[in-house]
């Protein structure tokens, strides 16, 4: 098993260093951040709407207004966004797949590695640029960076390019790829071991397994125990497939998410009680969030309706044009194609991102829906030439295009307010006390913000300066 690091005298005085800075920026903020931390444990929970945090901890930080600045609200561009504050035209994960010519990509998918305990390999080789891994290895080079996930591309787009090691879920169990160097067959063994073991007389479930198997890695790599900070994101990818399944408003929905307080404080109990660690930064955040809720519906006079991809592509039947889809979505250049797809009933707005234009007069903006101005922001902060569709889609709020035969009204991946709000909140040592800060903030910020509190220079985004919990805007003390 690792062992710890020697102590490291310029490493020492650095700390001292961010700690007196810290200090002075307790005075200014009212929330101490004096810690130098030990560890970051970076929770994900995938499709968590920010209303729906009930975990409120007695010290720290929570920002419920913090949006995703672009269209495509899936779980790998917010993965790849949420930990280097790029937009996906920037890093070129632009949705959880896409053709490249006649290709059709997975995310993360990458024949170039082996695969250790799965029959397919995975790594961010598509991610492009910098990340916070990159600058968190460059400044802290005996540190572990991990990240483990349900969904491989969760996993490594968390860890991005410096990862030293990430876990995903395969048909098979546990899974690595030898793109990691941390990665190897006893690991994967050990974890698949660990969560074959039941819970009663149930088997684990999708979260329960990514807890269970963060506590041993964090216990295997003696996470925290050394001179330099380490990093363990962990993304939780249950409430996604639950809710895809049944609804947000369904009692087996609102069951998980009254769970996940209690899983969330066993997990911090575990790593300050048993395996000893001081000094932790938790964060919890979302890759998306999630236009589900059918009394939002009522309150906007939508009705909420499931429409199969045979049902929104009838209008080009006529044509007898190539064309494919990653739904909504179309590629190829024809024009006509765009022009009648914009005469469906189910269609709000059509985008060519590569001439920046919609290809019809605008409707009046809906509560849901923002103008033509930023919407066309919104849609070209996810347009990466060589990956993205030509003919953007957008549905009307609450048309969900769902497979045939799903009885389910839910959906993700819109422009919508609701699929862009996520939560933000910060706690552990450090922070005094707990406030929540309503102003509406960006969620590029998330990356400068945890970096700028373990004393990591990360320059992304450069227009943003980190969220530190000033006493500005309507702060609500609780």
């Amino acid at each position: 098993m690792p062992g710890k690091s020697k102590e490291n005298l310029g490493f020492t005085m650095a700390r001292i260093t961010y700690t007196l800075a810290s200090i002075a920026l307790a005075l200014v903020t009212g929330v101490s951040q004096i810690f130098a931390y030990d560890l970051v444990v970076f929770f994900v929970v995938d499709q968590l709407r920010s209303e729906a945090v009930s975990f409120k901890p007695p010290n720290g930080v929570f920002f419920p207004n913090t949006y995703l600045p672009y269209s495509c609200t899936l779980t790998a561009p917010g993965h790849a966004t949420l930990l280097s504050g790029r937009l996906p035209r920037e890093h070129g994960i632009i949705a959880n797949s896409w053709f490249e010519g006649d290709k059709l990509i997975m995310a993360g998918e990458d024949t170039s590695t082996s695969p250790i305990g799965g029959k397919i390999g995975f790594s961010p080789h598509q991610f492009i640029g910098d990340h916070l891994s990159l600058y968190w290895k460059r400044r802290y080079p005996q540190s572990y960076f991990i990240s483990i996930s349900h969904k491989e591309r969760s996993a490594v787009f968390s860890g991005g390019p410096a990862a030293d090691l990430a876990i995903w879920a395969s048909a098979a169990g546990f899974a690595s790829s030898s793109y990691y160097p941390k990665a190897d067959k006893k690991i994967v063994e050990i974890l698949n071991k660990a969560s074959a073991q039941t819970t009663g007389n149930k088997a684990r479930s999708p979260d329960q397994k990514t807890l269970a198997a963060a506590k041993f890695l964090a216990k295997y790599f003696s996470l925290g125990k050394k001179e330099e900070p380490d990093f363990l994101a962990v993304s939780l990818s249950e409430l996604d497939i639950i809710a895809h399944k049944h609804g947000y408003e369904h009692r087996k929905t609102q069951e998980h998410l009254q769970k996940l307080p209690k899983a969330l404080q066993d997990f911090e109990s575990y790593m300050r009680k048993t395996l000893k660690i001081h000094n932790i930064l938790f964060v919890l955040t979302a890759d998306h969030g999630s236009t589900t809720i059918e009394k939002e519906a009522i309150v906007y006079s939508a009705t909420p309706k499931r429409i199969s991809p045979q049902e929104l592509y009838a209008p080009l039947g006529q044509y007898r044009i190539p064309w494919k889809t990653i739904p909504p979505h179309i590629y190829s250049e024809e024009e006509a194609l765009a022009l009648a797809l914009a005469e469906s009933p189910y269609v709000y707005r059509i985008y060519l991102p590569q001439r920046r234009q919609f290809v019809r007069p605008p409707h009046l903006p809906t509560a849901m829906l923002p103008p033509d101005s930023e919407l066309e922001n919104l849609l070209q902060a996810c347009y990466f030439p060589s990956r993205s569709p030509n003919i953007l889609v957008v549905l009307w709020p609450y048309i969900f295009l769902q497979d045939k035969g799903s009885d389910v009204v839910a959906g993700h991946g819109g422009p919508f307010p609701s699929d862009r709000r996520i939560p933000f909140l910060l706690w552990g040592d450090g922070f005094s006390h707990s406030i929540t800060i309503e102003k509406e903030t960006s969620a590029l910020a998330i990356a400068k913000t945890v970096a700028h509190l373990v004393g990591v220079t990360y320059p992304h985004p450069e227009h943003l300066a980190p969220l530190l919990p000033e006493k500005r805007g309507k702060i609500q003390r609780d």
